[in-house]
């Protein structure tokens, strides 16, 4: 009798456990090809969207942004089996699979939010559902909006000008990292995301933390281009075949706004070499329209000086915002770097070595002892470059 009764309690007990595995099967079979276009997109586009979790990244425990899709899909849509659908993100707007774009997670580290991207959702090779859906969020966020890049003037480094799309788009990201690593500028993207609801203060990122990063393949659109004769750096909103285009938009810079940025050229200057060849082109240029009594002395000379080679120094290397106050011209006896080869102030230009292989005019080696900005970059140890400056006396 009591083996009886343990028997049908142990029916009892398996009959329970499978009428929910039942139920669970008939639920699976009845969604089993559900058509994904169905899914109500607007829970994804209504979401509020951290900035950490749009991130895409592992780093200081943030959520990944697929990580983020997924358990909406999970809570939101009950009738999807996560294990029989495929999720890809890609950056920018998409509705066709595209390799450039894909997000590697695995890839990414310090990067800008991702703040305009594609979800993919299609069936796998586990799953019957039909069909494919694609998702578009974008936050609407416009970076160059920022204050900090209102009046931005961008630095590029090396002379001649680097026309190739790919070194303007490397300088961009220099200067755009450059910018959002000071304190100004991390203040006021974090302003700027919190007015947005988009700033998690909870889990706020690291200062530092944010960071545009480019890698893709050669683009030979016309998205970007360089106007020497404007010293400007020029983005075209209106050209769509870009893949700097859609990696800058993904991450907030549609540049409908600000289209176009102020650019010099950093300019070097490690050199002992008075002949160097960054200079060639401005050897042995005499100061124009000024003829000088032989008895005016290097004190009164030395203005005129700077202004000479201030415009040739912008002429040669795009230096156009370079300003006589920025430096600090020396006139030197000789080529190398010593600091006691200096002309008196008083020296009177008659006074000056003259050089019959050159109109037996008075000549001096003017130097660039140093600069006071950043475009400018005098290496003291070994001097400045400099060149030749004659004068026409009576």
């Amino acid at each position: 009798m009591k083996k009886l009764l343990e028997s049908l309690l142990v029916g009892t007990i398996l009959f329970g456990n499978i009428s929910p595995l039942i139920a669970c099967k008939t639920t699976q079979e009845e969604n089993i090809n559900f058509d994904l276009t169905q899914i109500d997109e607007t829970v994804f586009q209504n979401y509020s969207w951290t900035v950490d979790q749009m991130l895409g990244s592992e780093l200081g425990g943030f959520q990944t942004l697929r990580s983020t899709v997924l358990k909406i899909i999970q809570i939101n849509f009950r009738e999807i089996d996560l294990f029989k659908i495929n999720v890809d993100i890609y950056y920018g707007y998409h509705t066709t699979p595209n390799p450039n774009y894909l997000i590697d997670f695995s890839a990414i580290r310090n990067l800008l939010p991702i703040t305009y991207f594609s979800i993919h959702i299609t069936p796998n090779n586990y799953g019957h559902y039909q069909n494919e859906k694609w998702i578009t969020i974008n936050t609407n966020v416009d970076l160059t909006e920022l204050n900090i890049f209102k009046n931005s003037v961008l630095f590029y480094s090396n002379n001649p000008a680097p026309f190739d799309n790919a070194k303007l788009i490397a300088g961009f990201v220099q200067n755009i990292n450059n910018i959002f690593q000071t304190e100004e500028g991390y203040e006021e993207i974090v302003t700027y995301y919190r007015n947005k609801k988009m700033w998690n203060d909870n889990n706020p990122l690291p200062f530092g933390f944010f960071n545009l990063k480019i890698n893709v393949k050669k683009d030979s659109s016309k998205f970007i281009k360089f106007y020497a004769s404007r010293a400007m750096l020029i983005f075209n909103p209106t050209v769509f075949e870009s893949n700097y285009k859609v990696i800058l938009e993904s991450k907030g810079f549609s540049f409908y706004k600000k289209p176009e940025f102020l650019s010099v050229w950093n300019v070097s200057i490690d050199s002992n070499d008075f002949n160097a060849k960054d200079w060639r082109n401005i050897d042995w240029k005499p100061v124009t329209n000024k003829t000088y009594a032989g008895t005016t002395t290097i004190a009164e000379v030395i203005n005129d000086v700077t202004d000479y080679l201030i415009k040739w120094s912008s002429h040669v290397h795009n230096s156009h915002f370079m300003q006589a106050t920025d430096v600090n011209i020396v006139l030197k006896k000789g080529a190398q770097p010593n600091v006691l080869d200096l002309w008196p102030p008083k020296t009177q230009l008659k006074n000056l070595w003259k050089s019959a292989d050159h109109g037996g005019l008075p000549y001096v080696f003017a130097w660039f002892k140093s600069s006071n900005k950043n475009y400018l970059k005098i290496n003291h140890a070994t001097g400045t470059v400099g060149t030749h400056v004659s004068f026409k006396i009576t």
